[in-house]
């Protein structure tokens, strides 16, 4: 179901070979809720409103007011969609400090993205 992004959430979405990563450097800090499409491609981070206009990164595409994301019901998935992280009904986003830092130990892992 496309939601509008800017409103509860924005999204940040980067190449899955780099956002895999990332999400297992986050899961032990107690990650927010994760997406990813079929073939996990991309995978979609949801963080706070405002994040994706003040967002400054490379390869990252960022959804924000104004713009729309199908994001699956929790619990379930779609053709097109799946949760890797569903909410968990508590309202938690990722933490936009800890995705970048994230993001960074994942580059690094990969030989420096």
């Amino acid at each position: 179901m496309p939601l509008p992004a800017g409103r509860r959430w924005d999204v940040l979405t980067v190449p899955g070979r780099l956002g895999r990563p990332a999400l297992a450097v986050l899961e032990p800090v107690s990650c927010g809720p994760v997406l990813t499409e079929t073939g996990e491609e991309q995978v979609s981070f949801l963080v706070p409103v405002g994040t994706a206009a003040h967002w400054i990164g490379t390869g990252v595409r960022c959804a924000g007011e104004g713009t729309w994301t199908v994001v699956p019901h929790p619990g379930r998935g779609s053709r097109a969609v799946r949760w890797l992280v569903p909410p968990d009904g508590s309202g938690r986003l990722n933490d936009p400090v800890l995705l970048e830092l994230a993001l960074h130990e994942a580059a690094a892992g990969l030989g420096g993205w």
